[in-house]
């Protein structure tokens, strides 16, 4: 009811929404549309409610805005929102992770570990708060994190784990220990392509490797993986094979991702080439809508230099 009265009458749209919060059963998307249409700032919007709300609701609602305040649209008032909800709700550990969680993940390594090391000693017995503490710990000192990585790796050996515990010790300086964990990851799961990319930048290219990129590929994987599509044509080039078709359309996701996120090392300039290589002998993959840049030092270097073409499969009619 809320989204259709919502471009002819916002203020009803928000007394309903609000209603919902305050007695209904909320989702997400409630929170969402009333944080929109609400006319202040999302951290004091959602403040508001939660100040409004029953006793018995307002903990619940505080952590059902945390869900909606993780967006990236969002994120500049996230920090100032979790720090808020959970001064309100200090026994609120599910708040206490999204706020390391926050601060983790966009480098504010000492915040992080605080909210991290507050999380362990309230629940020391449980994994997911070592792990939690061990991740905050990898970029101040690698070698302190280990302790924590290597216990829950010992209870659980997962993807997410092992991945972990692999960071930390390529941190650390333990190339080796990190390549075993790499690969235990791709025999557990083949499609994830940021283990593949570190084994390949550890390693180079090698026929072991090479099984991987076809499937890999077809399902879809490296859009969001830091050079792995990159080191794809690198792998290609220097085993003398050819990629499929399924790299093109992904490469071009990326690219557009590229546009607003620096990449790793020269991942921006070397995708540039190798789409351009790709398009000058496949035009017809290039959807009438896309565009890439047309530099001629970078389309030059692509024809000439690197990667050329001989990784790419030709064309039906060729």
């Amino acid at each position: 009811q809320a989204n259709q009265v919502s471009a002819s009458d916002p203020q009803q749209a928000q007394q309903l929404l609000r209603s919902v919060l305050l007695q209904g059963e909320p989702r997400a998307q409630t929170a969402w549309q009333y944080l929109e249409i609400a006319g202040q700032a999302p951290d004091v919007s959602a403040r508001g409610v939660i100040q409004s709300a029953p006793e018995d609701r307002r903990t619940m609602l505080s952590e059902l805005f945390s869900d909606v305040m993780r967006d990236p649209s969002l994120l500049r008032w996230n920090a100032s929102y979790l720090e808020w909800a959970l001064q309100e709700f200090p026994e609120s550990d599910f708040l206490r992770w999204r706020l390391a969680t926050h601060y983790n993940s966009n480098g504010q390594v000492d915040r992080a570990i605080q909210r991290a090391r507050e999380l362990h000693q309230r629940n020391p017995d449980d994994p997911e708060s070592k792990r939690m503490l061990g991740r905050c710990l990898i970029d101040r000192d690698a070698k302190q994190a280990l302790p924590y990585l290597e216990q829950v790796c010992r209870e659980n050996r997962s993807v997410e784990y092992l991945f972990d515990l692999a960071r930390c010790h390529q941190i650390a300086g333990n190339g080796q220990q990190a390549q075993q964990l790499h690969w235990e990851i791709m025999e557990q799961n083949p499609y994830v392509s940021s283990s593949w990319t570190n084994l390949f930048v550890f390693s180079g290219p090698s026929d072991r490797l090479w099984r991987y990129v076809g499937p890999m590929l077809e399902h879809g994987c490296g859009v969001d993986d830091e050079y792995f599509l990159v080191a794809t044509v690198m792998a290609a080039i220097r085993q003398r094979q050819q990629l499929p078709t399924a790299w093109f359309p992904l490469a071009m996701q990326r690219f557009e991702m590229l546009k607003t996120h620096p990449g790793f090392r020269d991942e921006r300039t070397r995708l540039t080439r190798s789409l351009l290589a790709w398009v000058a002998r496949r035009p017809q993959d290039l959807g009438g809508n896309a565009k890439l840049p047309s530099g001629w030092i970078d389309l030059l270097a692509a024809r000439l230099w690197w990667p050329r073409c001989s990784w790419i499969p030709q064309r039906t009619d060729e």
